[in-house]
């Protein structure tokens, strides 16, 4: 997750994202959000599958088992574009900020200040505990709504640990 200071900036970090790191920030925590984020488009997909499958044996009309068939494309494109969109998407996490880079064609990308971050907790749902993905929550005075919760973060624990000591890494270290 983390990539140290002797590193060059960004290293392990996607290069779609690499661009918006300053040359000063080699701390830098890349999390990716957990596959699980692509549950619901999967499961319509597998039902639009399974209706397509039904019709095929129980249907007698080949216009109605084609037309099952060819509904099935929805569900897939629909699929295949939020999977190229998970890809897309990271936040980052370096001393100085947060951001959330996203977008397939067009990219967009949201940042907070490190320093305005007041507080970081843990949210985790029961279908998160058994698929080993959270929410981190980042209390800042900061509106932009994806930076205040952090979804689909995998191993939501390790993820606080580490965010916690590259933000917070400044109050705590002695003067030199």
């Amino acid at each position: 997750m983390t990539t140290s200071g002797t590193e060059p900036a960004g290293a392990g970090v996607p290069p779609f994202a690499r661009r918006f790191l300053l040359p000063r920030e080699n701390d830098v925590i890349c999390l990716r959000q957990h596959p699980a984020v692509l549950r619901s488009a999967a499961l319509l997909l597998l039902a639009a599958l399974a209706a397509a499958g039904w019709l095929t044996a129980a249907a007698q009309s080949t216009v109605l088992t084609d037309t099952g068939w060819i509904a099935c494309l929805y569900p897939a494109g629909r699929l295949a574009i939020r999977a190229a969109a998970w890809r897309r998407t990271c936040y980052l996490v370096t001393a100085y900020r947060v951001m959330l880079v996203t977008g397939i064609a067009t990219r967009q990308v949201a940042m907070a200040p490190a320093q305005k971050i007041t507080g970081i907790g843990i949210e985790r749902d029961p279908p998160g505990r058994l698929l080993g993905y959270g929410t981190i929550i980042i209390e800042s005075p900061v509106q932009h709504p994806a930076l205040q919760r952090m979804t689909y973060v995998p191993q939501p624990e390790r993820a606080y640990a580490e965010i916690s000591a590259v933000i917070f890494s400044h109050s705590t270290d002695p003067d030199p």
